[in-house]
């Protein structure tokens, strides 16, 4: 029986305890494919079943996926929501590291809602923290990304700059950028300097190749696992400098397009896909933008992801 299949099958168990634990882990499977609406379902549901069960630690970590879930999709009011929800839990086991573990995702969701007082505080603590996570994420990268979003709200585009450039040095290691998050972090670059200007335009062109040739290389080394959200983000990083690009413009914004469909994570602003949609629309209009969600509307749920690396892969002058 295949994993998801198996998941279900506990979900949908008549013990109480094994639906908790399948329902965490579908929405695990449902956010990797791209179903964040799923996703969040099912956060909410083993939400519920472990305040029926006073089962406080997986309380935690549903509150946790739904914060999560929330965030990357630009709803960090809901997110913060959440996450005082988890942090009440883990407070009762004095789980400082499970604790710590949450800031990053509060300063992401502090930062989206104008909050730069509070974020910065909490940003920077995490620039100390060097410690690589399980899923690749470095938290000292992610606090100098949040530093460099917040220099963008104050308008220093040479700090913002200074603040990218670290967030990427924390990924020195090569082994370290087959990491979801240094692609994520790269994604965001190369949209905030498409989008406000920060960088010479042939400084950003190599940004946006080393963007998609490292998501290409890294998936043929993992051709039978996508992680959509993570696919569309590096969609939408690299839209924001190619639609700038004449030759490069239809597929520019049918990166942008299948970005939506793919659940692109928006954990911070300039992974915002509205932010991408103002950009694109400002240099191409809304009847080009309308005409690729046409497009993509019409391919197959899954033919989305051959389609969406069909356009990373193409050669730089190649149009659609």
């Amino acid at each position: 029986m295949e994993m998801p299949r198996r998941i279900a099958a506990l979900a949908d168990s008549p013990d109480p305890e094994t639906r908790l634990l399948g329902t965490l882990f579908g929405g695990l499977l449902a956010e990797n494919g791209g179903a964040t609406r799923d996703a969040q379902e099912s956060a909410r549901l083993a939400w519920a079943l472990s305040r029926e069960l006073e089962e406080s630690w997986l309380g935690a970590m549903a509150a946790s996926s739904a914060a999560q879930l929330a965030n990357q999709s630009a709803r960090p009011a809901e997110a913060l929501d959440w996450l005082d929800r988890a942090i009440d839990e883990l407070e009762a086991f004095d789980a400082q590291d499970e604790l710590r573990e949450r800031n990053w995702l509060r300063g992401a969701a502090l930062v989206s809602l104008g909050r730069t007082l509070e974020a910065r505080s909490l940003f920077e603590r995490l620039t100390a923290e060097t410690e690589l996570r399980s899923d690749g994420r470095e938290h000292s990268s992610i606090g100098w990304f949040g530093l460099a979003e917040i220099a963008r709200i104050d308008g220093d585009a040479a700090a913002a700059v200074d603040c990218f450039e670290r967030s990427l040095a924390e990924f020195s290691q090569l082994d370290r950028r087959a990491s979801p998050w240094y692609l994520i972090t790269l994604a965001g670059y190369v949209s905030a300097a498409a989008m406000d200007g920060l960088l010479p335009d042939a400084t950003v062109s190599d940004l946006a190749r080393r963007l998609r040739t490292r998501a290409l290389a890294t998936h043929r080394v993992q051709p039978l696992f996508v992680d959509r959200p993570v696919l569309g983000t590096i969609l939408a990083g690299w839209s924001g400098w190619a639609v700038t690009v004449e030759k490069l413009r239809n597929r520019a914004l049918e990166a942008l397009v299948l970005a939506e469909a793919l659940a692109a994570r928006q954990d911070l602003p300039s992974l915002s896909l509205s932010a991408h949609l103002a950009h694109a629309t400002a240099i191409a209009g809304s009847p080009a933008v309308e005409r690729a969600r046409l497009r993509v509307a019409e391919l197959p749920d899954e033919q989305r992801v051959p389609r969406a690396l069909e356009v990373l892969a193409a050669p730089a002058g190649a149009r659609r």
